[in-house]
């Protein structure tokens, strides 16, 4: 996940309230040796919508596509059952 606004919109969350301490931590945090970064998944409650060109990416099936790739890497995230919080460690 990047830290820009644009990625925590999928989450409904506010990345002005994520300190650039905890952005430096989840950088850092390389697995198996540090703690990773934890963050609450509130999707559903702010009504985000995938962007049109996203959907239509998945649609299209394209595999070499960006929009695809992104899409399709998104998916996950907007179902708060599966993925009520989200682990972000070095890489990811």
């Amino acid at each position: 996940m990047a830290f820009t606004q644009e990625a925590f919109d999928i989450i409904c969350s506010d990345l002005s309230t994520f300190s650039i301490a905890r952005a430096c931590a989840a950088s850092s945090a390389v697995p198996l040796l540090l703690t990773p970064i934890t963050l609450k998944n509130y999707v559903g409650s702010c009504g985000y919508d995938m962007p049109e060109n996203m959907k239509a990416a998945l649609k299209a099936r394209d595999l070499p596509d960006r929009r695809f790739d992104l899409a399709n890497n998104v998916i996950p995230f907007l179902d708060l059952k599966t993925k009520p919080y989200i682990h972000l460690v070095d890489g990811e």
